[in-house]
């Protein structure tokens, strides 16, 4: 099963840019990845999207339970949104020509 996750950074969203990096999982490096990715911005929320071959509730699941692990561990800075979406669902919206799956396609960097 294939997982891409794309992690941005909230502050720089929220101030006009969608900077984030895709991540291919598992990594054993992620953290660090997002880390990087953040640099200067600590105190930013992530907005994380998960792109995956089927979405099933399970997964949905265990994706969160990863995402609330990440966070736990670093005392919930940052906090971490994430959503799930088949990549069939992704292309899709992106094709329709949505903003949202645009500047994700757009200001993403794979890793």
């Amino acid at each position: 099963m294939s997982i891409k996750v794309y992690v941005a950074s909230l502050a720089k969203y929220n101030s006009g840019r969608l900077v984030g990096v895709w991540i291919d999982l598992p990594s054993d490096d992620l953290w660090e990845q997002v880390e990087e990715m953040l640099a200067g911005d600590e105190d930013s929320d992530l907005d994380l999207v998960a792109l995956v071959d089927e979405k099933t509730p399970e997964l949905e699941e265990a994706l969160d339970d990863i995402a609330y692990k990440v966070m736990w561990e670093h005392d919930f800075k940052p906090l971490i949104s994430l959503k799930v979406f088949s990549e069939e669902r992704f292309r899709e919206s992106l094709a329709k020509g949505n903003s949202y799956y645009r500047n994700v396609e757009l200001e993403g960097i794979v890793v």
